[in-house]
């Protein structure tokens, strides 16, 4: 007895990187050239979908920006208030001057994005730092000027250092028409100098510059990194803080 094998058609064959459009899969006998060519479209194609990343956590916070507690929205979750029912509020995820979004709105970019839900709150908080703190260095993320991983570490800087709108916006004014002539860890140095002297009263720790990704400088040079604190008056995780960075005071030995 012969048995058939059911085979799928091509149209039904799992998507891989290999077979998805615009992907070149490498082939043997490719010189040194060919290579990094293909390296370097696949990196701008990586830029390319980060920047529509923060372009549609923008737009997710515009139409998250409401919670609905009508009645009628009550009467179909049973009865009594949506807010009762699951608690959920609006919430501000970045600092001054940015708008409110409905909290659990994490819960939905979190796994878009297979990140988790804190994860998720950061990111949200350092795309609309940037659009409504620094519009002029949200442009130059737009339109691919400005590294996306960069946009974020600034607006993480002027987030920690807690400066006021007016400071931002007078920030992003004197970086914005320089920062394509800096390298990364320049860009980061100014930032750091100009929170200094634009608000002497910012936490010094909060505007130390940190090294970029791949930096060679040795690891014990860089600030902690950034961790999340339980906020007793919200979310978990969406009060950032920063460790201590000072060294430990050695006692003189005896004698």
């Amino acid at each position: 007895m012969t048995h058939s094998v059911m085979v799928p058609p091509a149209e039904a064959q799992p998507e891989t990187a290999a077979t998805r459009p615009g992907v070149a899969e490498p082939v043997q006998g490719w010189d040194r050239v060919q290579v990094i060519h293909s390296l370097r479209a696949a990196a701008e194609r990586q830029r390319e979908a980060e920047v529509d990343q923060y372009a549609l956590i923008a737009a997710a916070a515009d139409v998250y920006a409401w919670i609905d507690n009508s009645a009628e929205a009550a009467e179909v979750y049973g009865g009594g208030t949506p807010r009762a029912l699951h608690g959920e509020r609006l919430w501000q995820f970045g600092a001054e001057g940015t708008p409110q979004a409905a909290e659990f709105i994490t819960f939905e970019v979190g796994p878009a994005l297979g990140i988790s839900p804190e994860s998720a709150a950061g990111l949200i908080a350092d795309v609309l730092d940037l659009r409504h703190r620094l519009p002029r260095t949200w442009q130059l993320v737009l339109q691919g000027r400005v590294l996306g991983w960069l946009g974020r570490r600034i607006a993480q800087n002027t987030r920690t250092a807690h400066l006021p709108l007016e400071i931002a916006l007078e920030l992003d004014r004197h970086i914005a028409p320089f920062i394509e002539g800096w390298t990364p860890h320049q860009t980061l140095l100014r930032v750091a100098m100009l929170i200094a002297r634009l608000d002497p009263t910012a936490p010094r720790n909060a505007a130390a510059p940190s090294s970029p990704p791949g930096s060679s400088r040795s690891p014990a040079a860089r600030p902690a990194p950034p961790t999340c604190a339980a906020n007793s008056t919200g979310p978990p995780g969406w009060r950032w803080t920063r460790p201590s960075t000072s060294s430990p005071t050695r006692s003189k030995p005896p004698g």
